[in-house]
C-alpha cells in the first residue's frame, strides 16, 4: 500500500475486499430459496476470503505504523482525554 495518499488508499483497499460481499449479499436477497445453501456456502467462502485479507492489510499496517494496539491506546488518549 504506498504512502501517497494513505486515508484514501485504506479506504479504497478496503472497499476491494468487501465489495464481493456487499454485491453477493444483495444477489441473495434476489434468489429463490432453492439456491440458499449454495449461496450460503459461496458467501462463507467470500466472507473466509475477506478475513484473509483483513488479516494481511491489518500487518502491512502493523509493518508501516508499529502496533496497532499502542495506536489505538494513542487514539483514546488523544481523542477520548483518557
Amino acid at each position: 500500500m504506498p504512502n501517497s495518499n494513505l486515508p484514501t488508499d485504506l479506504l479504497d483497499h478496503l472497499e476491494y475486499i468487501l465489495s464481493p460481499i456487499k454485491a453477493y449479499a444483495e444477489l441473495l436477497q434476489k434468489s429463490e430459496e432453492d439456491y440458499a445453501s449454495v449461496a450460503g456456502h459461496v458467501l462463507y467462502s467470500l466472507c473466509s476470503d475477506a478475513g484473509h485479507r483483513m488479516e494481511k492489510l491489518s500487518d502491512g499496517l502493523e509493518d508501516q505504523f508499529g502496533s496497532l494496539t499502542i495506536l489505538d491506546s494513542l487514539r483514546t488518549e488523544v481523542v477520548c482525554g483518557k
